[in-house]
């Protein structure tokens, strides 16, 4: 399924992020046995990332968390509509670049759980400095 996602994070250190993310998975329609079925799911996560660097600006980052996701499904010719809610833990790894305040990136995650899923996110990050900088008198 395609999506959007947003996300927030707080660089704890040099090395290690924790961040909020909102995923919203768009309606899909598929064929699931002899029924035409529409798709669609919400998914929060908090997820924590630590950073290797590689060269330069770019970083390797691995990936651990946990999400709950609110799936639903409607059968289009009966419009029987099935909601599911569960809890899964997240992994994974990612690859950004980081340049200046800027850092498009990649990443993988797979989600141990009820239903065990494969995610890939592409994107971009800016980077939102939010202490104060005292100048040098």
């Amino acid at each position: 399924m395609e999506g959007l996602n947003v996300g927030s994070y707080y660089h704890i250190d040099k090395r290690l992020t924790a961040g909020v993310e909102l995923s919203r998975f768009f309606p899909v329609q598929r064929q699931e046995h002899s029924d035409e079925v529409q798709l669609s799911a919400w998914d929060i996560d908090l997820d924590f990332h630590y950073l290797f660097d590689i060269i330069r600006d770019w970083k390797l980052y691995a990936i651990a968390g946990i999400a709950h996701a609110a799936d639903k499904e409607t059968v289009l010719e009966s419009g029987l509509t099935t909601h599911e809610r569960f809890w899964s833990l997240n992994s994974g790894a990612g690859l950004l670049y980081a340049h200046g305040k800027w850092a498009p990136h990649i990443e993988y995650h797979f989600t141990y759980g009820r239903q065990n899923q494969h995610v890939m996110l592409a994107g971009v990050s800016y980077e939102i400095e939010w202490r104060r900088h005292e100048k040098n008198k």
